[in-house]
């Protein structure tokens, strides 16, 4: 099996404070994986190891078959990913920038940027210093989006935005989905989550103590999710 996103015993630390103690995560093409848990359970970071914006300590994180420290340029481009906190540059317009990073992919889709200005209601001419966090959010997924990438890796993605539009935005991220194409999403909202996911990750203390197929572990267990999280949640914290 080709893996589009392997992580085997990922460590990270920060001085004294061991952030992944061992993560193993293999996620196969085509799916939507929902990376749950607490604040502090590592979750910003996994997906940094898995981007190779931070240097693992030890196992090892691939991305496309390839090391994530050392991904090639045309790996890269085959990713999306937007932050937990957007910045994209101040002075700028909101179209410009999306013509601005549009100009680096051969792949980009101007006509799916128009339709996302549209749909999520964005002012193309709105000043980005001036946008709210939601809309901030907005404008890093349409640049994350435009190149329809193979790989969308997100972090707290909807965080910032009301209902109304984390609504749009999931029926969004579900819309390119197809046998090539997958997505890798953190949230701290379980109904969200429950929309979309194809399958779920949970990360308690740093080590995935659970990965399933949402369907598959709820029918088992006969539970919402967030009950299930909740008791997964108090069983290791005991």
């Amino acid at each position: 099996m080709s893996f589009v996103i392997s992580a085997s015993q990922v460590t990270k630390s920060f001085r004294d404070l061991d952030v992944l103690r061992g993560v193993d995560l293999h996620v196969e093409p085509g799916s939507v994986v929902g990376l749950l848990g607490s604040n502090g359970a590592g979750k910003s970071t996994l997906i940094k190891c898995l981007l190779g914006l931070q240097k693992v300590d030890s196992g090892e994180a691939r991305l496309f078959g390839e090391e994530a420290w050392d991904l090639s340029a045309q790996s890269k481009a085959k990713l999306g990913f937007v932050p937990q906190q957007v910045k994209l540059f101040p002075w700028m317009k909101a179209w410009h920038v999306a013509e601005y990073v549009g100009a680096f992919y051969d792949t980009w889709d101007r006509e799916l940027v128009e339709s996302l200005f549209d749909r999520w209601k964005l002012r193309r001419d709105a000043g980005v210093a001036t946008l709210s966090g939601g809309e901030a959010q907005k404008l890093g997924l349409i640049v994350a989006l435009g190149h329809r990438p193979e790989l969308l890796i997100l972090d707290e993605p909807a965080a910032a935005m009301d209902p109304v539009a984390r609504h749009e935005f999931l029926r969004t991220i579900l819309e390119p989905v197809s046998e090539n194409q997958t997505v890798l999403f953190s949230t701290h909202i379980l109904s969200d989550l429950e929309h979309v996911a194809t399958h779920v990750a949970f990360l308690d203390e740093g080590r995935i103590v659970l990965w399933d197929q949402l369907d598959e572990l709820q029918n088992r267990m006969n539970k919402s999710l967030e009950d299930i999280f909740l008791e997964l949640h108090h069983a290791t914290a005991l």
